[in-house]
């Protein structure tokens, strides 16, 4: 993730069941040149509680996870 997203993250955690600091971190992410995790996590949130079943969106996300997982994983803080 680029350097500075940790307050984003903090405000992601603080908060787990609001979409809207998912969205201001997909803004930033943005802004920061990482369209393609932006894109993911507004399609999380655009598809969230929606019943099982093909749909656009969520095969998008699946595409984009696959595309990156690997390198998104491996840029998460650890927990202690």
């Amino acid at each position: 993730m680029p350097p500075g997203y940790e307050p984003f993250l903090a405000a992601v955690c603080a908060a787990p069941a609001d979409d809207l600091p998912r969205l201001v971190l997909a803004d930033w992410l943005d802004e920061q040149g990482d369209a393609a995790r932006a894109e993911f996590i507004r399609l999380q949130v655009s598809t969230a509680g929606l019943p099982p079943g093909r749909d656009p969106r969520t095969e998008r996300a699946a595409e984009l996870w696959h595309a990156h997982r690997a390198a998104w994983k491996a840029e998460l803080p650890t927990v202690s």
